[in-house]
């Protein structure tokens, strides 16, 4: 109820100024202090803040991501247009910790918030053309209050000269009003275009970082250590565990697929599976030939390299209509919740130690495989 009523005070067409929604880290802090920043802004904007705890899954579910931070991250609202349009822009926790010490981060949000707040406040102002207005209405109050002492030809000299002044004035108007829409929709034309400009160089700064980290790993890592990690596995009598299998996958393909943490915990607790060189295979089509589907041609492709019963695309409809299950299926990917329903499977039965899940994410901007659970047959409607 109480992201309704939020969203309900985001989309009030009378409301007088920004909204800045901060949210916690995920150890309960805050990157901006919320009292101080609140103390900044009066006037300007009002502070929300997102209580250590909150069910981030909900609020997107129910806001957007639109209306929504979490996991440290700081979203600007803007007051609403004549339209009724909200503009928001949104921070992630990396680029608000660049923006330096607690008083440069306070200093960067009162900028974006006073660059979306001036021109609707200086329109309230007093003016040249509001002036001009004021005093054409004087005059022709004080003709009215001196037409009894005036006679006809006085009168209509009056009457014709507040006219023409009251013309010229109209037609000033006319002229402010079309060159203030002309301005506003330039303003919000490059305001767009900055956004997006903004949005790739983030995008970018991302890949170059990932990259560097990439070459770090690989640079950290003795050549010959992946082939020694290799024969070991071949030369073990047993089976690997799923935590070996994504660790191996992810040391020899850690530059095209992300093994999340969420997977690798559900690993762990999968050890028990007893057919670990079947599952390693799974793995390493996804990574190779299925990846190279994807780019190549699609899902219709893709799809073709796993058997009917070693993948699905997606689950039943009863279970993307259960949000319990729907959540379960869901895990943190660059700070936003991802639902993953595309999973890699071995067995039917109910027992962990026949049967596994991978679920998994296809990330098409940086053509990158992300698995984001690793484990026991998550819960459906039969069991």
């Amino acid at each position: 109820d109480s992201y309704r009523a939020f969203r309900a005070e985001v989309e009030w067409r009378e409301r007088p100024g920004a909204i800045v929604l901060v949210s916690p880290d995920r150890d309960g802090g805050y990157l901006v202090d919320p009292v101080r920043l609140q103390s900044t802004l009066v006037g300007l904007a009002q502070v929300v803040q997102v209580v250590a705890g909150a069910n981030t899954f909900e609020m997107s579910e129910v806001l957007g991501k639109q209306c929504s931070a979490w996991g440290g991250s700081i979203n600007v609202l803007s007051i609403p247009t004549a339209a009724g349009t909200i503009r928001y822009q949104y921070f992630l926790p990396e680029q608000v910790r660049e923006w330096g010490n607690p008083n440069h981060r306070i200093s960067q949000v009162l900028a974006w918030v006073t660059a979306g707040t001036n021109l609707s406040r200086l329109r309230k102002h007093i003016r040249p053309e509001g002036v001009i207005q004021l005093a054409t209405v004087r005059r022709m109050q004080r003709t009215r209050d001196r037409s009894a002492h005036m006679d006809v030809a006085q009168l209509r000299q009056e009457l014709v000269e507040v006219t023409r002044q009251a013309e010229e004035n109209n037609d000033f108007f006319n002229e402010l009003v079309g060159e203030n829409a002309r301005l506003e929709e330039s303003t919000d034309l490059l305001k767009q275009q900055l956004a997006e400009a903004r949005d790739e160089i983030r995008a970018k700064d991302y890949q170059a970082q990932t990259m560097r980290e990439q070459l770090q790993r690989a640079g950290s890592r003795p050549a010959g250590a992946k082939s020694e990690e290799l024969l070991r596995l071949i030369a073990r009598k047993d089976e690997p565990t799923p935590a070996d299998c994504l660790a191996l996958i992810e040391q020899c393909h850690g530059d095209i697929c992300i093994v999340l943490d969420s997977a690798k915990e559900s690993a762990q607790r999968a050890n028990g599976f007893l057919y670990g060189r079947d599952l390693l295979d799974l793995l390493l089509r996804l990574v190779t030939t299925y990846r190279n589907a994807l780019m190549d041609g699609g899902d219709s492709k893709a799809r073709n390299i796993f058997g009917k019963k070693e993948f699905a695309a997606k689950e039943s409809e009863t279970v993307m209509a259960n949000k319990t299950m729907r959540r379960q299926r869901t895990f943190e990917y660059e700070g936003e919740q991802v639902e993953m329903f595309r999973h890699l499977k071995i067995g039917v039965a109910d027992d962990c130690t026949k049967t596994i899940r991978v679920h998994f994410h296809w990330d098409s901007s940086r053509q990158q495989i992300i698995i984001g659970y690793c484990g026991a047959h998550l819960s459906v409607t039969s069991h």
